[in-house]
């Protein structure tokens, strides 16, 4: 399983953007689409993978997976398919 949490690792949204929001809805106010793909994948992760949920999973990896390859992350498409697969895989799909 791949992770993108390093990349978020010591990055304070606070400082930086100030206010309590998350990640995922400072990459959309902001138009990071590679952060936003990253935080998606993860929470993606966490949830399908760490969690026993991946039903609930798959809408989140598939969006990060639309977001990566669309924008052309063609490296960051490719981890997130193999998360994306993993999901698919753990929720009978």
């Amino acid at each position: 399983m791949v992770r993108f949490s390093a990349r978020l690792s010591g990055w304070n949204k606070k400082e930086k953007y100030g206010g309590d929001k998350q990640p995922e809805g400072i990459f959309r106010e902001v138009g990071d689409v590679e952060g936003l793909a990253i935080s998606l994948a993860n929470q993606a992760s966490l949830l399908g993978l760490r969690m026993g949920r991946p039903r609930e999973a798959v809408a989140l990896a598939e969006e990060a997976y639309g977001l990566a390859s669309g924008h052309g992350l063609v490296a960051l498409a490719g981890q997130v398919k193999g998360i994306l697969d993993e999901i698919r895989q753990a929720a009978g799909r």
